[in-house]
């Protein structure tokens, strides 16, 4: 049985991590729309830029307020007082589920995944950026700014980084948000969580919404991550020739081990 200290402990560093490993290390530029001639890249670039930031802003600040009231229900199944700090109040039937241990697993693998994905974020430094390389559409000042998610490398270091996590999978950084997204929602929606067990999805019309954006967020910027992965190799193929060519062959798989 996990103690409750550390149950609340990992929830709340849940939400400090997930947000390490989800919001931007750096200033995000917005370049103007490409024009009618430009690359299906090219296009896929700008949207992304411009609509993925306040979708992961949205998932962000649901990730605080659910952690919240998930560490505060955890509390209250020891200190009967917490509950009158919850939106809705229990009279202790809940879920057979909720004194398992087993969706704790969950939490950790989300963990762990926002861990890699920070620990890939730091190996680039200020190269871990939204844009595509060479795809950039903003102010002639955009070659010399980055933002996150992205780890690729900018043309002016010439430095290709193949150690840590890039030495098993080429798009570690994308493995990480995929697996992050994955355990942290696989948790909170686990019987025995406060979103579960408050109802507060299944009978509330606020709450559909919100976990219906939630998905579609996660699914839409998920997709544009995969479908960035070919250009972004190309990319990197141009710009550091042999060196990428024998990276490949090194670490033949983009995001999976064995697998892609």
């Amino acid at each position: 049985m996990i103690p409750l200290a550390l149950k609340v402990t990992l929830v709340l560093f849940s939400a400090i991590v997930f947000r390490g490993a989800h919001k931007p290390p750096n200033s995000i530029l917005h370049g103007p729309r490409p024009p009618k001639n430009a690359t299906p890249a090219e296009k896929r670039d700008w949207i992304f830029n411009h609509y993925g930031p306040p979708l992961s802003s949205f998932q962000r600040k649901v990730c605080y307020i659910i952690t919240i009231f998930e560490s505060i229900f955890l509390l209250r199944t020891q200190y009967p007082v917490f509950n009158q700090l919850l939106p809705v109040k229990f009279d202790g039937k809940t879920s057979s589920y909720s004194s398992s241990d087993a969706r704790f697993f969950a939490l950790a693998f989300g963990i762990a995944s926002d861990l890699l994905r920070i620990s890939c974020q730091r190996r680039l430094g200020s190269s871990f950026t939204w844009h595509i390389a060479g795809l950039r559409h903003g102010t002639e000042d955009d070659s010399d700014e980055t933002a996150g998610p992205r780890a690729e490398e900018k043309q002016t270091k010439q430095k290709l980084i193949t150690t840590g996590p890039y030495s098993i999978v080429r798009h570690p950084s994308y493995t990480a948000f995929w697996m992050s997204l994955i355990g942290i929602t696989t948790y909170h929606l686990l019987p025995g969580s406060f979103v579960r067990e408050s109802g507060i999805v299944s009978e509330t019309t606020v709450g559909k919404v919100v976990l219906g954006v939630w998905i579609i967020s996660c699914i839409w910027i998920s997709t544009f991550l995969a479908l960035r992965i070919d250009t972004e190799d190309e990319t990197l193929r141009t710009t550091f020739g042999k060196e990428w060519e024998m990276w490949r062959k090194q670490v033949p798989w983009r995001t999976i081990p064995g697998v892609w």
